[in-house]
């Protein structure tokens, strides 16, 4: 039980939505997800240095990039000054997002 506490914690703020949770659980979960992260909590990420680290195909990865940015664990840049610049930045959000999600994942494993 105590595990579950740390999940709902974790995951949970008082008055939350419990699907909501579910919702972002099962998005870590999905291939790749914690793997795309992971590159870009790193800094700076360009879309090109996410095709070859990670083993998936190219619209798994933009589906997940997509997921993504949708739940606000990242956000996508676009600059044009006077190059275009385009790259990804894991917001706060994600971060902690992230490192829940690896903290449990070290807990499980200890079990």
């Amino acid at each position: 039980m105590k595990n579950m506490y740390v999940i709902n914690k974790t995951f949970c703020q008082k008055g939350d939505n419990l699907e909501e949770t579910r919702e972002i659980i099962e998005l870590l979960l999905l291939k790749a997800t914690i793997d795309i992260l992971e590159l870009i909590s790193k800094g700076k990420t360009q879309y090109k240095d996410l095709i070859m680290p990670i083993d998936i195909s190219i619209s798994t990865l933009n589906i997940r990039l997509k997921q993504l940015l949708h739940s606000k664990f990242i956000t996508h840049h676009i600059i044009r000054d006077p190059e275009r610049n385009e790259y990804y930045e894991i917001t706060e959000e994600g971060k902690k997002v992230l490192k829940a999600f690896l903290d449990f994942e070290n807990v499980l494993s200890k079990i």
